[in-house]
This record gives C-alpha cells, structure tokens and sequence, in this order.
C-alpha cells in the first residue's frame, strides 16, 4: 500500500498480526508474541496492541492463558496511553453478545487490573468500548452517557 508500512507477525501455524500505518510514523519500538497471535507497538507515550485471541469452546484453556501470560508480555511496564484491539473471541457481559456467550475470567481480570494500574497515574482516563458484529460491525459504549469509564 503505497504511503503505508505493514508490521506483520505471522505464527508458525499461520495465524498472524499486523499493524499498518502511515510512513512518516516511527514506532520506537515492536513486540511480538511468537505464536503471531499479538503484536504491540510503541510511539511516544500510546503502546497499540492488536491481538488474535483463540476461540470456541474447545480451546477455553489455551484462551485462558493467551490473556493470562501472552497478552501480559506485550504490556507497557510504565503507564502510557493503550490501546487494545483486535479480535478479542470472547465478551465480558451479555449486551456485547447476540447468541451463546462465551467470556473470559481471565480477560475481565487483565482488564480491572488495568482499571486499578491507572488509578495513580497523571494519565487522562479513556474511554472503554467494545465491538461486536452482527450485520455489520458496530461499537457501543460500555458505560451509561455522560459517565465515561476509565482504564
């Protein structure tokens, strides 16, 4: 794509990241898990995470311990801005679903622990919201109007 870099993480099995971006953007830095299931990178004070979590049922485990050990890796270890994306394969609560809920214990404990890592940090708070597809992809915010989540 011509004015763009493409940052690709691709696994062994196939499945794989990527982060595109513009040309005159100089990430200082990208982390990769080596399955390509994440990839972060780091510009000034925003880490961005895409990430490719395990789904169905039968591979409950194997997401389990995707956001209790992969995913943690790819985190800053000092407070910036993130932002993580992705296809996440599981919900933290009825209304991001339509059908059979599949949730994460683990994926809720990566996020409160976020939720408690920035109560002491001079960051402004962020939005939290969540995207599901039915028709087509849409996004809702996952606190009431005017009461912004922070993380």
């Amino acid at each position: 794509m011509q004015g763009y870099h493409v940052t690709a993480n691709v696994g062994s099995t196939g499945r794989g990241t990527a982060i595109i971006h513009k040309l005159q953007i100089q990430f200082q830095r990208i982390e990769c898990i080596t399955s390509g299931r994440g990839i972060a990178a780091y510009l000034a004070d925003t880490c961005i995470i895409n990430i490719y979590a395990p789904s169905g049922t039968a591979k409950r485990t194997e997401g389990e311990e995707f956001f209790n050990v992969d995913v943690l890796g790819l985190l800053p270890l000092s407070p910036v801005q993130l932002i993580i994306a992705g296809d996440i394969s599981c919900v933290l609560g009825n209304k991001d679903c339509t059908g059979q809920r599949t949730s994460s214990q683990a994926l809720q404990r990566l996020i409160n622990g976020l939720k408690r890592r920035r109560l002491g940090s001079e960051h402004k708070p962020i939005r939290v919201y969540s995207l599901h597809s039915n028709v087509s992809d849409t996004y809702r915010q996952d606190v009431p109007i005017g009461r912004p989540d922070t993380l």
